[in-house]
């Protein structure tokens, strides 16, 4: 995820950047108050065993935040992700809303969140997006205070 930041503000048009990073910023702020205010957490299996995803299931846990499950931050940053890089490379679509099934299916089989929960990040994201845009579009319309107008 980080990655995509980067690519975007290296590569991504400016105004499509500008409505991408906006959109990031209101859901990010949106999703940590959300857990702030309202933390919910899931309760989780024990996981017993030696194997390689056993130990890999365990750090997840150990990393991954108790009182942050509603909404799905896994989500809501992928599927912003994939909004955005669907207007940017509009023939890979298939490639980005395969990976928002993946996520959302993993952090369900991974006991990460509940079905609610990657539900309301994938209307967090929806909502962020749509957002980001109108502001935007709306922006070309609103001259700066200091530009001279002849």
């Amino acid at each position: 995820m980080v990655g995509a930041y980067i690519w975007a503000a290296w590569t991504m048009e400016e105004r499509l950047y500008e409505a991408f990073f906006i959109a990031s910023a209101f859901v990010c702020v949106s999703g940590l108050t959300i857990f702030a205010v309202f933390p919910t957490y899931v309760v989780r299996p024990g996981v017993t065993g030696d194997s390689w995803s056993t130990h890999l299931l365990n750090w997840i846990y150990t990393n991954d935040h108790m009182y942050n499950a509603f909404p799905s931050g896994h989500v809501y940053i992928t599927t912003l992700i994939a909004l955005f890089w669907t207007r940017w490379f509009p023939h890979w679509r298939w490639s980005w809303w395969t990976t928002v099934i993946v996520i959302c299916l993993a952090t369900l089989f991974t006991h990460q969140h509940y079905l609610l929960d990657p539900i309301g990040g994938l209307i967090l994201a929806w909502l962020g997006y749509h957002i980001g845009l109108r502001c935007m579009a709306g922006s070309h319309s609103i001259q700066h205070p200091m530009t001279k107008v002849a």
